[in-house]
């Protein structure tokens, strides 16, 4: 056999054995996987940082009594919703009859008489109050109950209830020391709230 035909069968063979090894790697790997390719584009890579805290309202105010004296009607419970200038409470007013009983004996003799017909009105009467919402809201605490006396709105611990705006609340979290300096005012939030079934809020920092 001469050289050169030696060679051709040669190429032919290796040929044949690419061929093969080429078929055997298509059918092994299927369709193998494709790759999209996408133009260089300049985005905005919006952080986001979690966080867990607690709701308050935004407007909340403590109701008191201008006067001391016995709650003789109450008119709302807690959790109630109240309009602006609703009636909430009734107060009888103690007395002066007692405390006038107590001075006048210490007024010189030829005082005691005018100063009794002076005092003599007041002596008769006692005032009262009705206590009305100064806020449209909900009652979010209650601290008294018909019949009992309660103090003036000057005597600490006089705090009748407290009517709160639900309508703006605000939202205080506790926010990791390594992520607080991602957050700036102004920045955008959103507030899923459980008893809401984790509906989504919108918000502002």
């Amino acid at each position: 056999m001469k050289k050169t035909t030696r060679w051709i069968l040669v190429s032919l063979g290796v040929l044949l054995l690419l061929f093969l090894l080429v078929r055997m790697v298509k059918n092994k790997g299927g369709e193998g996987t494709k790759v999209t390719a996408e133009a260089v584009k300049r985005r905005t890579i919006i952080e986001t940082v979690s966080a867990s805290g607690k709701i308050y309202p935004e407007t909340e105010i403590k109701v008191g009594s201008p006067v001391s004296g016995e709650v003789v009607q109450l008119l709302v419970q807690e959790g109630d919703t109240v309009a602006k200038g609703k009636v909430l409470a009734r107060i009888q007013g103690e007395k002066n009859s007692a405390a006038q009983r107590v001075a006048v004996p210490n007024v010189p003799p030829g005082f005691k008489g005018l100063l009794q017909n002076m005092q003599q009105p007041r002596s008769a009467s006692s005032s009262s109050a009705t206590i009305t919402a100064p806020i449209g809201g909900t009652v979010t605490a209650l601290n008294i109950k018909q019949g009992e006396r309660v103090g003036a709105m000057q005597m600490p611990g006089s705090e009748l209830l407290r009517i709160a705006d639900m309508n703006s609340i605000e939202v205080r979290v506790d926010v990791n020391e390594n992520n607080i300096i991602k957050i700036s005012i102004g920045d955008s939030a959103d507030v899923e709230v459980e008893a809401y079934n984790k509906r989504k809020f919108k918000g502002v920092v």
